[in-house]
């Protein structure tokens, strides 16, 4: 199952966590994994090519994690894009919900720390 958790803080969308694998199809052919792993990777690159946000990012290929912090939003258009993000994982997991599970927690400015 793909697990993916937005953190909320200060009113604002902060950062995301995504973790593994759909399990829907094979490797290489698994739709609901390349689609979540195209829209993560156009939203990083759109968070810090495009809007010049700051982020912390963690990666690990292996357990098909990543981690963004926002350390320093720039031009304010992070929140609306990880709305935009979230929003659209959301209708995915409507229609598989057996294989990607979203939550959202809200989260103090101190945990933002990296």
């Amino acid at each position: 199952m793909i697990r993916a958790t937005f953190y909320r803080a200060g009113g604002v969308l902060s950062g995301f966590e995504i973790s593994g694998h759909s399990g829907l199809s094979q490797a290489g052919s698994d739709i609901l994994c390349a689609a979540v792993s195209a829209m993560t990777q156009l939203v990083v690159n759109t968070l810090t090519d495009q809007f010049g946000t700051k982020i912390a990012l963690k990666t690990d290929p292996e357990s098909a994690f990543v981690s963004v912090r926002i350390v320093d939003a720039g031009s304010g258009c992070a929140d609306a894009l990880m709305r935009g993000f979230r929003n659209e994982l959301e209708l995915l997991c409507g229609e598989y919900p057996e294989n990607l599970s979203l939550r959202e927690e809200n989260i103090t400015e101190r945990k933002l720390s990296c």
